[in-house]
């Protein structure tokens, strides 16, 4: 299997110059069928007296200074300490003397401990190694210090216009505890544009309880380093929303998942919840979806829907234009190229499209055409994306299949019905042997449509109930009950 980036885009815009950055090289993978992905190794650990000096070129290199301001006061980077993120050394590239055996730094989380509480000064990770979880790893080992240092929660103060940092740390359970009009304002003497040239004007505190049971999905008491956890989503068009009944049971058991695959209705919820959106509202919206405006029908050539639309109508209600960098959680989408019959993981540029395209169910919606290559619907080959989420990196895989064995009661009600049931026979077949999941989890929905939206609750419940049947194993496996 070679698995591919769909495309190069400029990731990341520096909130001091307003100039884009982009990655050097794409991050393209490749694996050998089912085989372990060749992936650089990552290090987290506490900044020695002689690596400082690390964190002050690459404070200088996000900001220009090494100064921070927040909680009404101005911290400098040189005196406090700091966790550094490493991450293995390209073979040409090991001369650095003092950093561990063939490491480089790529990222770091400047701190500092006071009273009941640590402080989260600064975190960044290099461009070129986000969108891989580092920056969550050190918010993690930073929980793990203030808990040996006998510290009651952690804060941080975070910028209006930093709309990433701010999904970061509430995907990671922070709260938002207070809003400071105007103290950027104040600081800097004068307005600055920041992301997506937002004012940079209020500063916004946000703070994550660490008593037990209040930072679930983080903290597994003792210290103990739990497993990367990954989520598979299946396709199954209207079915997905059962996902979303899935995702609400794990959250209130405290199960936060590291890294999300999803293939076609899998790629839509999955990238939806990797964005920060809410699931109560992701709920919401799937009550009220229709098919018009996710796509309109064409002459047939290609297909005879266009889904177009659903990229533009995932911009306009959740995504505004976020591509896989901006995501809080790491997420990778699945099409296949129906010319090759080789699996596409798509983890580059405009996440909307990248959904779009992982949805191009065969002969009833059109392909997307990138050059010599014609992409489509994951699920043809692999409906149940174990395999990706192991590719970015998980250790532990919570699949959820919304198309169980094709054994109907009901004969198919429609052409799409049709399509979609042979579909995904044909997956099956060709995938005779299962998939390496930790856990996978059946929600009961064999009865009900894979078209209509009027039953969007009863699958929601479906996938309540297939979660809770498995959560208190789930919980026993990463070590949490």
């Amino acid at each position: 299997m070679r698995c591919e980036f769909c495309e190069a885009n400029a990731q990341y815009r520096d909130p001091i110059t307003g100039e884009y950055v982009c990655p050097v090289h794409a991050r393209l993978q490749v694996v050998g069928w089912r085989g372990v992905p060749m992936r650089p190794r990552h290090l987290i650990r506490a900044a020695g007296p002689g690596e400082m000096s690390h964190v002050l070129e690459m404070a200088l290199y996000f900001w220009g200074e090494t100064e921070v301001a927040c909680f009404g006061q101005t911290y400098d980077l040189g005196a406090l300490p700091a966790l550094l993120a490493w991450a293995e050394r390209p073979p040409d590239d090991r001369s650095c003397a003092d950093a561990p055996s063939e490491m480089a730094p790529i990222g770091f989380l400047s701190y500092a401990l006071e009273d009941d509480q640590a402080v989260i000064v600064a975190l960044n990770v290099l461009p070129e190694h986000q969108g891989l979880g580092i920056g969550a790893q050190l918010v993690e080992a930073l929980c793990h210090l203030a808990l040996e240092a006998g510290k009651r929660r952690v804060a941080v103060a975070t910028t209006n216009d930093d709309l990433p940092a701010l999904s970061l740390y509430q995907r990671l359970g922070f709260r938002l505890t207070e809003l400071v009009p105007e103290a950027v304002l104040r600081h800097h003497g004068g307005e600055e544009k920041g992301f997506s040239g937002i004012p940079v004007r209020d500063e916004l505190r946000l703070a994550l309880d660490l008593a037990p049971g209040k930072a679930p999905g983080l903290l597994l008491g003792k210290g103990a380093a739990r497993p990367k956890v990954g989520l598979a989503l299946s396709g199954g068009a209207v079915r997905g929303a059962a996902h979303l009944g899935v995702l609400e049971v794990l959250e209130e058991a405290g199960i936060r998942p590291d890294v999300v695959a999803g293939v076609s209705a899998g790629a839509v919820v999955g990238a939806l919840y990797c964005a920060g959106v809410p699931l109560e509202d992701l709920m919401e919206e799937a009550r009220h979806l229709q098919w018009t405006k996710l796509g309109k029908v064409v002459r047939p050539q290609l297909g005879f829907f266009d889904i177009d639309r659903l990229a533009e109508y995932m911009d306009e209600r959740f995504l505004h234009g976020m591509t896989f960098d901006d995501l809080p959680i790491p997420f990778a989408a699945l099409a296949v190229d129906l010319l090759t019959g080789e699996e596409v993981i798509l983890r580059e540029g405009r996440v909307s499209w990248a959904v779009r395209t992982s949805c191009a169910l065969p002969g009833a919606f059109t392909p997307v055409v990138e050059g010599d290559r014609v992409l489509v619907d994951g699920g043809l080959v692999n409906n149940l994306p174990v395999s990706v989420a192991r590719v970015l990196g998980a250790e532990y895989v919570i699949a959820v299949d919304v198309l169980p064995p094709v054994r109907r009661s009901a004969p198919p009600r429609n052409i799409f019905e049709v399509w979609s049931l042979t579909f995904y026979m044909l997956n099956r077949a060709t995938h005779a042997e299962g998939h390496a999941a930790d856990c996978i989890i059946y929600p009961a929905v064999g009865r009900l449509s894979l078209i209509d939206f009027s039953q969007v609750d009863e699958l929601i419940a479906c996938g309540r109930q297939a979660a809770r049947a498995q959560v208190e194993r789930i919980r026993r496996d990463l070590g949490l009950a």
